[in-house]
Formats: structure tokens, C-alpha cells, sequence
């Protein structure tokens, strides 16, 4: 080997290691898409869902080991990424506690990133009109409230307070539907 030939050897390495640390650098520093347009469509449940999609996408499948962290930083994410991820299996099957993470993390999403607050969430769910609510809206919402009174015997309550679990029959046209909520003299079969 002549001198040339180590002079560019040492070149290149010192090229190698400067383009791997700019790289480095630059994902450290690229920030998640934090700014959201805001139009007349942002506020729409399908947009914010297709947000939230995104966002939970990005935080599960990020390498944390090419953005450059502190050994302490890395395990601190790595230990958030792991509890995130099991939260989501886990909620898909019912576990309450995981639920309630999921939640939590998609409201700070909404809240902290996407912009929703109670002025302009009206435009996603029309609370301010309650004849433009769908029937799954009255219903969420309804729910919701006897959720915070009675907890997990919510639905249970509901069903109670309205008399929902008994039939009921409404004649038509000559053909007899089942209907909850009719006395029982006005059953037929």
C-alpha cells in the first residue's frame, strides 16, 4: 500500500462518517407532521380518524435506534413503544385497563396535536344541533352519561329505566311486529 492509497482510504471513511452523522442528525431533528391544515373538512370524524391512524402508525413502527437518543431516552421509548403496542392488542379484546390507555393516548392526539377543542369539535358531531345527531350519536351520548353515574352497569340501567328488555307488539297492515315496550295484553302472535 503507497501513502495515496491510505491518504483516500481515510478520505473516504472520514466521507462515510460524515454523511452518517448528518443523517443521524437530521432524524433527530425531523419533527412528526405537528402543523394540521385547517379547512372546512378538517374537523370531520373520518379525517380525524385517518389522523389518529397515522399518528399511532408512526409512534408503533419508528426506529428509535436511528434518531440518535441517550441510552436512557431510548429505553424510556422503547418501554412506551412496547406499552403501546400491547395496549392495542390488548384492547381489542376487551381489557379494560388497556382501553383506557388507548383513550387517553387518542385524546392527547386530538387535543394536543390535531387542534380539536370543544368549540370546533361541534363540527364533527353537531352538538350544538341535536336534530342533525344520528341515532348512534344519541346513543354514545347517552351511554356516556349513564357511564359516568353508573359505571360499567351502564347499559344494565338504561335497559331498566325504559323497560327495554320486555317485547312489544305493533299491528300493521295486517302483519303483527315485535316490539319491545307494549303491554302485555297487546301481544299477538
Amino acid at each position: 500500500m503507497t501513502i495515496t492509497n491510505i491518504v483516500l482510504i481515510l478520505v473516504v471513511i472520514g466521507i462515510a462518517i460524515y454523511v452518517v452523522q448528518n443523517s443521524i442528525k437530521k432524524k433527530k431533528n425531523a419533527e412528526v407532521e405537528v402543523q394540521v391544515d385547517v379547512d372546512d373538512k378538517t374537523y370531520t370524524i373520518e379525517k380525524m380518524i385517518e389522523f389518529v391512524k397515522k399518528r399511532l402508525d408512526e409512534i408503533t413502527k419508528i426506529n428509535l435506534y436511528d434518531i440518535g437518543l441517550s441510552e436512557e431516552e431510548l429505553k424510556r421509548r422503547k418501554s412506551k413503544k412496547y406499552e403501546l403496542k400491547k395496549a392495542l392488542k390488548g384492547c381489542t379484546y376487551g381489557d379494560v385497563n388497556d382501553k383506557k390507555y388507548v383513550k387517553e393516548l387518542i385524546f392527547d392526539l386530538l387535543e394536543k396535536e390535531y387542534g380539536v377543542t370543544e368549540s370546533n369539535i361541534s363540527k364533527a358531531i353537531s352538538f350544538d344541533i341535536p336534530s342533525l345527531l344520528t341515532a348512534q350519536d344519541k346513543f354514545d351520548i347517552l351511554i356516556y352519561t349513564y357511564k359516568k353515574e353508573f359505571g360499567y352497569e351502564a347499559l344494565t340501567e338504561l335497559i331498566k329505566k325504559y323497560n327495554l328488555a320486555t317485547l312489544k307488539y305493533v299491528e300493521r297492515r295486517n302483519k303483527t311486529i315485535i316490539c319491545n315496550n307494549l303491554p302485555r295484553n297487546r301481544r299477538h302472535i
